[in-house]
């Protein structure tokens, strides 16, 4: 990944590892180092839902479709109805913590961490 982070809003598509042909999703917002059409896209390293008080248990159905991507290192889930939200992601071994970071109005998260081996490239 040699780009700088490009932020791709609702509409761009992803398939998870999970059959793959048939199980499309619709990230809320995504991050990649890679270059998009906008209608695709390619080698996430972020992904963010926020939930829908209609459908949470959808919602939570995308967020383990999408931890199949090998390249996502972090998932954010926000709440649609308070200042809070919870943090999937991957320890530097490629791992899935155990349990998510919650989170408050007052956190501040590293997104993806900088331990990660799949962050983007950055112009300094």
């Amino acid at each position: 990944m040699d780009a700088p982070p490009e932020f791709i809003p609702a509409g761009g598509r992803l398939s998870s590892r999970v059959r793959a042909t048939s199980n499309e999703r619709v990230p809320d917002l995504g991050v990649t180092c890679s270059s998009n059409d906008g209608r695709v896209l390619t080698d996430p390293v972020v992904l963010i839902e926020i939930m829908s008080l209609s459908d949470e248990a959808g919602t939570r159905r995308n967020i383990w479709a999408y931890a199949s991507i090998p390249g996502v290192a972090g998932i954010l889930l926000l709440s649609s109805a308070s200042l809070s939200g919870e943090l999937l992601r991957r320890n530097p071994q490629g791992e899935w913590a155990d349990d998510p970071l919650m989170l408050d109005a007052d956190s501040l998260v590293e997104l993806p961490p900088s331990s990660s081996p799949h962050r983007c490239a950055t112009s300094e």
